[in-house]
């Protein structure tokens, strides 16, 4: 996906290709190996290497009070999901 992102990102700003670099080099590519990975590094988020899938990144929005309200109003539904489940357990499901 990195990969993908920082190809993508030098096609259109820079109209080159870099995929050679990210595994050789050659003697007239104009992005070197190491300018490659650099490029990437800067590309890169601070977490990347501690998330297993890109979906996981989580950004939290709103001020921490807008948070924590949510966060209450959260534990309240779900404590009342919690009680109908509980009391519909013993009903047969089809």
């Amino acid at each position: 996906m990195l990969e993908g992102n920082l190809q993508i990102t030098m096609n259109c700003l820079l109209g080159i290709t870099i995929q050679c670099a990210r595994c050789h080099a050659h003697k007239f590519e104009p992005i070197r190996h190491e300018e490659y990975y650099g490029l990437q590094a800067i590309c890169s988020p601070p977490t990347a290497g501690a998330l297993d899938e890109a979906n996981e990144r989580v950004v939290p929005v709103g001020t921490r009070a807008q948070r924590e309200d949510y966060r209450r109003r959260s534990d309240k539904v779900e404590r009342q999901v919690g009680r109908c489940r509980k009391a519909y357990a013993p009903w047969p499901s089809r």
